[in-house]
């Protein structure tokens, strides 16, 4: 018999978007599902409970609370984690599709193969923007990822952004990433911004992953979820790098390759810092010398009018 897969699908607001993954999800040609749905609390005039009562009268596998009130993201990925019963995890999100063999596909390669802690495959990034449109796949950067042995590595391409995040929607053993999420929650490491890389962190500390070279999964990206990342700034990526700093910290290695890796970790901290002083000097100095010009013009201006 097939190990029991659980889906936790965290939504807030998102009748449509919910409905479409529960389509994608129900589809699936791996069948021993269980599928968690937390409503943030979304507003009564989206009527989620009515659209899921239809789909709960139909399938047994699908379970669906209602959150008394809304209490964040990162309590809601927690919820439908923590109600999740099957030898597998994984997170969908609400505006993302699924390859039907998906969950098929991975399922069996970390049935093939104990040492691997998860599955994911490659993706498109599928950019759904006033500004931009197309279609980007992400196998560079995944088999990069995949292929580092040491952790060290892992750290300084962690450091650059350039382990995808969206690694957390693969496929986990769900002692994995329950381990990592609760560990990443009480030592406060996703109160930081990028919070989903600094878990792929904790998580790399622990295990390695495998890849489907198959296209089996899509992530779009539309106004709302590129919002974060156009507000990026240098502030930011400061707090990001802080945060990777606190998760070395707190995982348990040799206490001198700790060492090395925080000297890592603070070679960029502090380079970011460096950065921040220019940046500021640099808008001071046009400031002052915006004062100057204007002192100048008007100094021009009023022996004019003295003639």
């Amino acid at each position: 018999m097939q190990p029991l897969v659980s889906i936790g699908i965290p939504t807030y607001n998102r009748p449509k978007g919910l409905v479409n993954t529960l389509e994608y999800l129900l589809n699936q040609t791996y069948k021993n599902v269980e599928i968690i749905i937390s409503d943030n609390c979304s507003d009564e005039k989206h009527n989620i409970e009515q659209i899921i009562s239809g789909y709960t009268a139909k399938y047994d596998c699908i379970r669906y609370y209602r959150q008394p009130e809304n209490f964040g993201p990162e309590k809601n990925f927690e919820f439908v984690l923590t109600k999740a019963t099957g030898k597998y995890f994984m997170w969908a999100a609400d505006d993302d599709e699924w390859n039907p063999k998906f969950i098929e596909e991975l399922a069996n390669l970390l049935e093939k193969d104990e040492q691997f802690g998860f599955a994911f495959c490659n993706y498109e990034f599928i950019f759904d923007l006033n500004y931009l449109s197309g279609v980007r796949d992400n196998w560079g950067q995944l088999s990069l990822a995949r292929d580092l042995k040491s952790f060290e590595d892992i750290l300084r391409l962690t450091i650059k952004e350039e382990v995808p995040a969206d690694l957390i929607y693969g496929l986990f053993r769900r002692e994995i990433i329950l381990e990592s999420f609760l560990f990443s929650k009480n030592n406060g490491l996703l109160r930081y911004f990028g919070s989903d890389k600094i878990l792929n962190l904790v998580i790399l500390s622990k295990t390695r992953f495998t890849l489907s070279e198959n296209m089996l999964y899509k992530v779009h990206v539309n106004s709302e979820s590129a919002s974060v990342s156009m507000h990026k700034g240098i502030t930011s990526e400061l707090n990001y790098r802080k945060g990777l700093f606190k998760t070395v910290a707190k995982c348990k290695f040799n206490f001198f390759y700790k060492l090395k890796l925080l000297a890592i970790v603070s070679r960029a901290i502090l380079e970011k810092y460096n950065l921040i002083f220019k940046t500021r000097l640099v808008k001071f100095m046009v400031k002052v010398n915006l004062h100057k010009y204007y002192r100048s013009i008007k100094g021009i201006f009023i022996k004019e009018n003295h003639h």
